[in-house]
């Protein structure tokens, strides 16, 4: 790496002991469980056996965002990012932002034929896309002052009546296949007084728990996040934190946390300046962990939302900083997940104040050819955090193999015969499987 980018990475891979022991065992405990099996035949118990295990999805969420589905200008650049995206990733982030969807008043932009525009492809092509190779989704973002549309009321009374509709429309259409939501985005990201200056809508008052409560309403038995950036200063509270606990002491039903963070900056930046502020926390190791540490504490999951890892400084510092960030997320017990935010380069947010594509924040170059840093990410998901193995089966025995969260294919070699069969190593369950052949 060059001299700036050692620079920005000083604490983050500066030998800890502390730290190389949290992601060691860390990923084991949090990440890995035993499978329990007893075979039958019958109703009778199966005296010996041989099973292959093989993992075939993860339970933890890998994804990114779908911003560019069918975006690129020919139909063998969309087939190219189809193929990339559903190659590695199993949950992708669906564009819902309210001025986007529904830039004109009662004509949201819901089918497939829906006009184009930049980052946005309709809803409906998403959920067709994601059910084709069977990758969660994620709702982004019910609502943000941010991305209100031109025509919503100023009015704060009505303006509710039509926060209230957009959420029952929403969720009237996708709330059965998109089980998951950002429901509201950076409140607490937008307190500093310049970027206060670029809202111009009056929300109602507690927005945010009226926002919740028709979550809860209009999105039955799914998963309502608060995305936001969660990270805490000096290993304590942060405004979104505290935000999160006055909603639950309120009794919304907040069922996660996402957190973010974006290396948007180019050669232009004060790097020495960027270093005291947020990203002091993103580039310290130890620091990332006690973050993590102080969001769990509320008892939620969390997942890092959106993440950038700049690519101006160069493909190894790129490669090397990704690496790190998600062996740190991924061993931490209070994350659920880690979405990588633009796949492609080139594809970013380009707004009046900045052009985020300067920072060459993809995994994959223009051309869609992949940089180091998706080879990483590709050998961590696929090889190095993924099981396979065979498993001598007696009767009487204990039948257990250590693996991954996900899903798993048996192939059970018998005497009688050689079956196939599906369990799904999960977390959040004893995973005692009794099959039956």
């Amino acid at each position: 790496m060059n001299e700036t980018a050692t620079l920005l990475t000083k604490y983050l891979f500066r030998d800890d002991p502390e730290v190389d022991f949290r992601i060691e065992t860390g990923t084991a405990a949090n990440r890995k469980g035993f499978a329990k099996l007893r075979l039958f035949c019958e109703g009778k118990p199966v005296e010996g056996a041989q099973i292959n295990y093989r993992q075939i999805s993860h339970q933890f969420r890998f994804g990114a965002n779908l911003f560019m589905l069918d975006q690129f200008g020919n139909d063998e650049e969309n087939a190219k990012y189809r193929e990339r995206f559903a190659s590695l990733f199993n949950f992708a982030t669906v564009p819902f932002y309210w001025s986007d969807l529904e830039p004109e008043q009662g004509k949201p932009r819901f089918r497939k034929d829906a006009p184009p525009i930049y980052r946005r492809p309709p809803p409906d092509l998403c959920v067709e896309f994601c059910k084709e190779h069977n990758i969660g989704m994620k709702g982004h973002c019910l609502l943000w002052q941010t991305s209100m549309p031109k025509w919503a009321s100023n009015d704060r009374r009505e303006l509710e009546v039509q926060i209230e509709k957009r959420f029952r429309e929403i969720g009237e259409r996708y709330s059965r296949d998109i089980r998951v939501w950002d429901v509201v985005n950076e409140n607490g990201s937008y307190q500093d007084g310049w970027r206060y200056m670029l809202l111009n809508q009056d929300m109602p008052e507690n927005h945010y728990e009226l926002a919740f409560k028709l979550a809860e309403k209009y999105f039955p038995n799914c998963e309502l996040l608060h995305n936001d950036s969660f990270w805490p200063q000096r290993q304590c509270y942060s405004m979104p934190l505290l935000l999160t606990e006055n909603l639950l002491n309120k009794g919304c039903k907040v069922d996660g946390i996402g957190t973010f963070l974006h290396q948007s900056w180019n050669g232009k930046t004060n790097f020495d300046a960027m270093m005291q502020g947020a990203h002091a926390i993103s580039m310290n190791a130890m620091r990332i962990l006690r973050a993590l540490d102080a969001l769990g504490r509320l008892g939620l999951p969390v997942n890092v939302s959106e993440i950038t890892i700049n690519g101006y400084l160069g493909d190894d510092y790129q490669e090397q900083v990704l690496e790190r960030l998600y062996r740190l997320y991924f061993s931490h017990p209070a994350t659920n997940g880690i979405f990588y935010w633009n796949l492609v380069d080139d594809t970013a947010y380009v707004g009046v104040t900045c052009d985020e594509n300067n920072a060459k924040g993809g995994l994959l170059r223009r051309d869609f050819s992949p940089k180091p840093a998706w080879k990483t990410l590709e050998r961590l998901i696929k090889q190095e955090w993924t099981c396979s193995g065979t498993l001598k089966y007696h009767t009487g025995e204990a039948n257990k193999f250590h693996g991954f969260y996900g899903k798993y294919e048996l192939e059970i070699k018998t005497e009688f015969g050689t079956f196939r069969r599906e369990i799904n190593l999960s977390k959040s369950s004893e995973n005692r499987f009794e099959i039956s052949l």
